[in-house]
C-alpha cells in the first residue's frame, strides 16, 4: 500500500490527505487537539521504528490562517514589476483568485508564459553579460 514505485501512490496519497482531513475536522472542539494526538501518533511511530521508547522526536504542527490580501497592492507591485516585494501569501492567494476568474484560461496562460520564456531568458543573459563587463571594467 506504501510502495512508492506502485502506479496507484497518487490515490493512495489522495486517500491518506482525505484521511487526515476527517480526522482533522472530525476531532475539532474534541477534548485533545489533533494537534496533540498527531504529534503523539508520529513520535509512537519513531519509537516502534526505533525499537526503542527512548526514541524522543520533535512534532511541530500548526495550522495558521491566511489572511486577506490587498488585490490592489498586489496588483501595483505586479504594475510596477516589484516581484520581490511580494509576499508567499499574496503569490499563492493572488494565483488562486486569478484562476477563479472566469477570464482565466490555462492552456491560453500556458501558450503565453512558453512565448515569453524565450524573452524572459535572452533578456537573463543580456543582464549576467552586462553584470560580468560592468564587474571588468571596476576591477581593471
Amino acid at each position: 500500500m506504501f510502495d512508492p514505485d506502485d502506479e496507484d501512490r497518487d490515490a493512495y496519497t489522495q486517500g491518506i490527505t482525505d484521511m487526515l482531513a476527517f480526522l482533522h475536522l472530525g476531532t475539532m472542539g474534541y477534548h485533545t487537539p489533533f494537534k496533540d494526538m498527531l504529534s503523539e501518533g508520529v513520535g509512537k511511530a519513531e519509537q516502534r521504528l526505533a525499537g526503542s521508547n527512548y526514541r524522543m522526536v520533535n512534532v511541530e504542527f500548526s495550522v495558521e490562517p491566511v489572511g486577506q490580501i490587498d488585490v490592489d497592492e498586489v496588483v501595483e507591485k505586479l504594475e510596477n514589476e516589484e516581484f520581490a516585494q511580494l509576499t508567499d501569501e499574496e503569490l499563492r492567494a493572488f494565483v488562486r483568485l486569478l484562476t477563479m476568474s472566469d477570464s482565466f484560461s490555462p492552456e491560453t496562460t500556458r501558450e503565453e508564459i512558453k512565448d515569453r520564456v524565450d524573452e524572459f531568458a535572452e533578456r537573463a543573459d543580456e543582464s549576467a553579460a552586462a553584470r560580468e563587463r560592468n564587474l571588468e571594467e571596476l576591477t581593471n
